[in-house]
């Protein structure tokens, strides 16, 4: 089972750029579980891997583990957790006073200003992250992988109902 979590606004989603990839894309935050992880467990590890660069954060993950999500997307090999951007920004705060550093930042991002525009050109995962608008997509637009387009989709069914 895979799992990620999704962090938007009313208007913005956020994403990464995923240079090393067969066929480079801006992607979701999310991946593969490893052997016997919850999907909650796996989004949040996934979140930390490729948002801050942090592996094997088993304390960052227990930080975490108490924060809801707004809405849950479960799909056939895929949960998405959704979160807004205001509780990406709690989860960094709440990361950074319990001295979680991260290798992509010379200071710990507290923001989303911070997250996108003070990462370090590290080799990782996701090169760099973005905001896309929250709209419907034409499943044509290049850069953007298909299967992210249409949960974006899902998202604005859900978010709009």
């Amino acid at each position: 089972m895979n799992a990620g979590c999704v962090f938007i606004n009313e208007t913005h989603i956020l994403a990464g750029y995923q240079p090393h990839k067969e066929f480079p894309s801006i992607n979701g935050i999310g991946g593969k579980a490893e052997e016997k992880e919850v999907e909650f467990i796996t989004a949040l590890r996934e979140f930390l891997e490729e948002v801050l660069g942090l592996y094997n954060c088993v304390k960052g993950i227990r930080l975490l583990y108490a924060m809801e999500p707004r809405h849950t997307f479960k799909q056939e090999r895929y949960t998405m957790f959704l979160f807004t951007f205001e509780d990406l920004e709690k989860m960094l705060f709440i990361l950074h006073i319990n001295n979680i550093v991260s290798p992509l930042y010379l200071k710990f991002p507290l923001t989303i200003s911070d997250l996108l525009f003070r990462r370090l050109p590290e080799k990782s995962e996701i090169s760099h992250l973005c905001l896309l608008p929250l709209v419907l997509h034409n499943h044509l637009i290049p850069f953007v992988e298909p299967y992210f387009i249409k949960d974006i989709s899902k998202i604005i069914r859900r978010h709009s109902s």
